[in-house]
């Protein structure tokens, strides 16, 4: 049975992580509502970031979703739960994919400094390099950068393009995204691939982990959590 978000809200807190993204990929995800409960143990954590939803499935099939674009008429309201939630867990970051967003500019204007985008992976035509976020940035200079070191090993399995992506953006750099490939999002203890973690170059930044770790229960997170921090300086 899978975890609910008060559960997993609990389940991090009690590994003591200090990070913790609230992921609403799928905008239907705004339907489990935060109660009073959950919102103050967000607050517990040191760092909270948001990531703005991609696409909608209002059918329910995967197949059938729809990717969202921003701004537009038909995300005004994402945006306003986006905003009513990220103030409620006084929210560090707001994360978007660069290729939903439409107007970078107008964004900014919404978001300020909380907002953020992060490196895609090899199935995306664009923003999966240095010069794409580049351009970004020139149009919404006070956003962040967030480094997908996954989405990174798509693209280069020797992690050398991390490097480059750090010296561009590192003072933007306001978390990373941390997760094994194996056929997407996998877990360390289950692909063994440990040069992914050689594109986390500075520790002191947060890290979120994206993997399916919990698919197993409070087990295989704490696995998962050990297993990276003994292969993290190897």
């Amino acid at each position: 049975m899978p975890f609910s978000l008060k559960e997993r809200i609990k389940l991090f807190l009690l590994l003591e992580s200090d990070s913790i993204e609230l992921s609403y990929i799928d905008a239907k995800k705004f339907e489990e509502e935060l109660d009073e409960e959950d919102i103050d143990n967000l607050r517990k954590f040191k760092y909270r970031s948001i990531h703005a939803p991609v696409f909608i499935t209002p059918d329910g099939i995967y197949e059938n979703r729809k990717v969202l674009f921003y701004p537009a008429e038909n995300t005004k309201e994402i945006l306003n739960q986006i905003i009513e939630v990220a103030d409620k867990i006084q929210a560090d970051t707001i994360l978007f994919h660069p290729d939903n967003i439409t107007d970078f500019a107008a964004l900014e204007k919404i978001f300020g400094e909380r907002l953020a985008f992060e490196n895609l992976d090899s199935r995306k035509e664009k923003f999966n390099q240095v010069k794409d976020l580049r351009q970004a940035y020139l149009l919404a200079p006070k956003a962040k950068f967030v480094l997908d070191v996954n989405h990174i090993y798509t693209m280069d399995k020797t992690m050398s393009l991390a490097r480059d992506f750090y010296d561009n953006f590192k003072d933007r750099l306001c978390h990373y995204h941390l997760s094994a490939f194996g056929g997407f999002h996998d877990c360390f203890i289950s692909t063994g691939e440990d040069i992914i973690l050689k594109g986390l170059i500075d520790l002191e930044i947060p890290i979120i982990h994206e993997g399916n770790a919990l698919k197993n229960g409070l087990i295989s997170l704490k696995a998962e959590h050990q297993y990276i921090l003994n292969h993290l300086n190897n």
